[in-house]
């Protein structure tokens, strides 16, 4: 459900998923579906290295919401899965908090083997909300 209102709040601001990730439990696949699945990946890597070179970081949430209470879990990382599998460097800060108190973080990623710009950048983005906090 989380997950539902996520999408359906990234939709209405005219952000689109780079690919539906499934809620079910997996299925296995074949050598040749993963050998292709990975070839993929490379040519999304190659197509992503030319659209973000241009940019410091590119701004998402992190989560489908505010952190869970205790230690159990950090929450739903679907907004982290496709960064980690194209191989960009992320980075959370938590500077918004939620109805119960709890951080609600921001997620920068960047360019592949541009960290120095990605940090940078969450440098930035930490420094202005440290300026003007946002509460709820």
């Amino acid at each position: 459900m989380a997950r539902a209102k996520a999408l359906a709040m990234a939709g209405a601001a005219g952000i689109t998923p780079l690919s539906p990730m499934p809620r079910t439990p997996r299925r296995a696949i074949s050598a040749a579906e993963h050998a292709q699945a990975l070839d993929r990946l490379d040519t999304l890597r190659a197509k992503l290295d030319r659209i973000v070179s241009d940019y410091d970081a590119m701004l998402s949430l992190s989560s489908t919401g505010e952190a869970p209470r205790g230690l159990d879990s950090t929450g739903d990382p679907i907004f982290n899965i496709g960064w980690t599998a194209l191989h960009m460097p992320s980075i959370t800060l938590p500077v918004l908090y939620g109805a119960n108190g709890l951080p609600i973080g921001l997620q920068l990623a960047g360019a592949r083997y541009e960290e120095d710009r990605l940090i940078g950048a969450a440098l930035e983005l930490e420094a202005y909300f440290q300026r003007r906090p946002i509460t709820s």
